[in-house]
């Protein structure tokens, strides 16, 4: 089978005469972008958006700010203007700084009634626990003073009932 003959150029001679060719067509065919132009209204004068009228306007201004004469530098006004922006800057730095020392007051006056306040706590649970304690030791001293008496009692009455065995009296 014989191979078809495609339409890429084997040498150099055949791509310029297909450049050639394609390059009639083109010439021929209108393009897309005329089409497209020949089939869009063109607006009157009249009609020109507002943003065309303004870059037309900027265009004069800038003209005519080209044309305007050249004024020298006025250091002195410059100055006084950066004095004025520096001491706005300084003035508002001092209301931060102000503001900053009235909270760090507040957060220091609050930390300082919060710790006072943790303090009394801590003390009104330690007296609690001393007069816990002492209660206890109060607690235990009666418990011992009552074991005491109670092994007296029982002291006494193993006592006498010796003296009654002793006696005879109890048989």
């Amino acid at each position: 089978m014989r191979a078809k003959r495609t339409a890429v150029p084997n040498n150099i001679q055949d791509t310029n005469r297909h450049h050639q060719h394609h390059n009639q067509y083109r010439q021929h065919r209108p393009s897309s972008a005329t089409t497209i132009a020949a089939m869009t209204p063109i607006s009157p004068p009249e009609r020109v958006s507002d943003t065309a009228r303004s870059g037309i306007d900027q265009e004069e201004d800038d003209a005519d700010d080209v044309l305007k004469p050249i004024v020298p530098f006025d250091t002195a006004s410059f100055n006084d203007r950066l004095v004025n922006k520096n001491q706005d800057v300084v003035n508002y730095f001092n209301n931060v700084i102000t503001e900053l020392y009235g909270l760090c007051d507040g957060v220091r006056n609050f930390l300082s009634l919060y710790i006072t306040t943790k303090q009394n706590e801590l003390l009104e649970n330690v007296e609690r626990g001393i007069l816990d304690i002492q209660e206890a030791e109060e607690s235990q001293e009666r418990t011992r003073t009552s074991m005491v008496n109670f092994l007296q009692t029982v002291g006494k009455a193993f006592q006498t009932l010796q003296e009654l065995e002793a006696s005879g009296l109890m048989k």
